[in-house]
């Protein structure tokens, strides 16, 4: 009969008894005539009749009395693993032995898959993780396989070794290891990252951000401090800042920033203005209370309804950053030019008003065209009858009106009158310029010019055509002055 479990005769033939023991790492069952080898993954103690799994963490191999630690660099989470233990993933670490998990790459460090890939070549695993260079990181978390670089947005702190987001007054927008954040160009409202929106009262060259989709295939930067490859190590600082960056005083001046597309823009204050315009954006004045504000009081100036669009949830997202305020009527090169359905307020240098509607236009324009010529018809014979005469009221009759015409010619220079120069002129140019507060060319004639172009064509055919008029009116006046002498 056999022996029983774990007990043998020790190979030796005729004993009637069973006084040997399987030894470690060996065992039997009843049925089994010798002792057998334990697999891998298990163990025995002397005399045993069945093999036990070793634990998680630990292995062994064929034979063996006990099971070892899996050693650093390796794991393993099963019972009863086979010899070697499992090595650790890409991403993760094992700084000791007998782990049934690998821990994870710590923040700022990698273990990548090529490593992982060279440890199995070499029969050893990842015991530590490798640090991100200068420039990379893993952005604050842990278990990664490869450091990634700074956002556009972002730029690289050596002390915390980690990425930050341009502050409030910078930006930054594309990603290099060494790319430094800038300073917001003045006329522009840098909110942090990113993002760079022309303030209101600004406007950029082309009238319009550039959009990231025009240039997608760029494959280096340029900023006015420094150049180099997008997504890449290599930078070059340049000795001078390449863009002017002054203040700005009127429209001819101005300061430049390099787009997202590597063009170098220029940012000037729309309209004429003396000094940088305080507009507030996303600003409603439609009530007595919001209109007493002095955000809305602010909004009064002409830079700040020409640009920018005051109406809330106007979107805000870079590109999409239109200077001019179309809905108020202005366009154009530093939104200087009124849209169709406006005209230019004579009284108000670069004021855009909606026009009226075109019976009212023609009404005012024929009111207007019979006072012209009532005056006209007035002056012509004040001036025949005085014709010949010693009286001084002739000639104070064209000092006055020479007056009123270099009253409104001062007026139109952008100078900085005091404010009681300004007010004087308002109403005294009036005089001089009452047709073109009476009738409005402007408004009729953009409805039936092809382009905006011609409105300004066909008022100077009509202005230069009314000296023929008026001396044709004058000869005719003068010929029926003869006739009536001649008859008489």
């Amino acid at each position: 009969m056999p022996c029983q479990k774990g007990t043998t005769t020790k190979g030796e033939k005729g004993k009637v008894t069973c006084d040997g023991f399987c030894k470690a790492g060996t065992y039997k069952t009843d049925t089994n005539l010798t002792c057998l080898n334990c697999p891998d993954g298990k163990y025995s103690e002397q005399g045993q009749g069945e093999c036990t799994k070793c634990e998680k963490g630990h292995t062994s191999k064929e034979g063996e009395g006990g099971c070892s630690k899996c050693r650093t660099g390796r794991y393993t989470d099963v019972e009863g693993k086979a010899y070697p233990c499992t090595f650790c993933p890409a991403g993760k670490f094992a700084q000791v032995e007998g782990l049934t998990e690998c821990e994870d790459c710590p923040s700022g460090s990698f273990s990548s898959i090529v490593d992982y890939e060279e440890q199995k070549e070499k029969g050893s695993g990842t015991t530590q993780c490798k640090t991100c260079p200068h420039g990379k990181w893993t952005k604050g978390e842990s278990g990664w396989t490869s450091c990634t670089r700074c956002s556009p947005g972002e730029e690289y702190d050596a002390a915390s070794k980690s990425c930050v987001t341009c502050p409030e007054g910078k930006y930054s927008f594309h990603s290099n290891d060494q790319i430094k954040c800038l300073t917001c160009p003045l006329g522009a409202n840098c909110p942090g990252g990113n993002v760079l929106q022309i303030k209101r009262g600004y406007w950029v060259s082309g009238g319009q951000q550039t959009l990231k989709s025009s240039c997608q295939n760029l494959t280096t930067f340029e900023t006015c401090s420094q150049t180099g490859d997008i997504d890449g190590t290599n930078i070059t600082n340049k000795a001078v800042n390449s863009c002017r960056n002054t203040t700005l005083r009127g429209v001819k001046d101005f300061v430049e920033y390099f787009d997202i597309c590597n063009v170098k823009q220029k940012i000037s204050s729309c309209g004429l203005v003396d000094e940088d315009p305080e507009c507030h954006e996303h600003v409603t004045c439609e009530t007595e209370e919001e209109k007493a504000t002095l955000a809305c009081k602010a909004n009064e100036k002409i830079p700040c309804q020409a640009c920018w669009d005051t109406r809330k949830n106007v979107s805000k997202d870079i590109g999409g950053w239109i200077t001019c305020n179309t809905r108020d009527g202005y366009s154009g090169r530093l939104c200087q030019r009124c849209i169709q359905g406006y005209a230019a307020d004579s009284s108000t240098a670069m004021k855009c008003i909606k026009c009226n509607a075109t019976e009212v236009n023609y009404l005012f324009i024929l009111i207007g065209a019979c006072i012209a010529l009532g005056f006209l018809s007035v002056f012509i014979k004040i001036n025949m009858d005085v014709a010949g005469s010693s009286s001084t009221s002739g000639a104070a009759q064209k000092i006055f009106l020479n007056y009123l015409q270099t009253v409104s010619l001062a007026a139109s220079f952008p100078l900085m009158w005091p404010e009681s120069v300004s007010t004087m002129f308002d109403i005294q140019s009036s005089a001089s310029t009452f047709s073109d507060q009476l009738m409005d060319f402007d408004c009729e004639m953009a409805k039936k010019a092809n382009e905006v172009s011609f409105v300004s064509y066909r008022i100077q055919i009509t202005i230069s055509n009314r000296p023929f008029y008026f001396l044709k009116r004058c000869k005719f006046s003068f010929k029926n002055k003869s006739s009536m002498h001649a008859y008489q």
